[in-house]
């Protein structure tokens, strides 16, 4: 007996994306165009990266890729460690880095890092629910997850998250518009 799984994907939320970095005003990055330019506006600077196969190292290696750049050493750096120390090892070697806006956020007080670029498709890290209709699976539950994170309610929930205490939303909604 074959055993039928279908799976239903929607989106519930984006993690905004930015590239920061140390530089001043020779900084070559804030003059480039689109986050392809600002990772090849950086190849001479160095870079540090979680390296670790999280949704920001992805979408990085994602940027090299496009701007046909093999990141390599002395100048990059992969830390294998979760944001917060890359970020800190970022500062300290003054050095850019890709990271999410809410960890940013949270440390930019201990951090000699600024903005260089942010949002866009290109710099965004989506998360999705995935529903999945399987004998053993709790198809029901999921389901009424996926709506509540679906429905209007909790995306305004989801696109005001962080206003009060950072001045701007730590994520984006993403589901679809009814």
């Amino acid at each position: 007996m074959a055993i039928r799984v279908a799976a239903v994907a929607l989106a519930a939320l984006v993690v905004p994306v930015a590239l920061v970095g140390c530089g001043g005003d020779s900084d070559p990055a804030p003059r480039a165009g689109g986050p392809t330019d600002i990772v090849l506006a950086t190849t001479t600077d160095a870079f540090r990266s979680r390296g670790d196969g999280s949704g920001s190292a992805v979408l990085e290696r994602s940027l090299w890729k496009a701007a046909a750049v093999r990141p390599t050493k002395p100048w990059y750096v992969a830390t294998h460690a979760v944001m917060p120390p890359t970020l800190m090892r970022a500062s300290t070697d003054e050095a850019y880095a890709l990271t999410d806006r809410a960890t940013f956020l949270r440390l930019q007080k201990q951090l000699k890092l600024r903005v260089i670029a942010q949002g866009g498709d290109r710099l965004a890290d989506p998360y999705s629910v995935i529903v999945v209709a399987h004998p053993d699976a709790r198809t029901a539950c999921a389901r009424k997850l996926a709506d509540y994170l679906d429905s209007p309610g909790s995306q305004a929930i989801i696109n005001s998250f962080g206003v009060t205490q950072w001045g701007q939303a730590l994520y984006a909604g993403a589901a679809p518009t009814p």
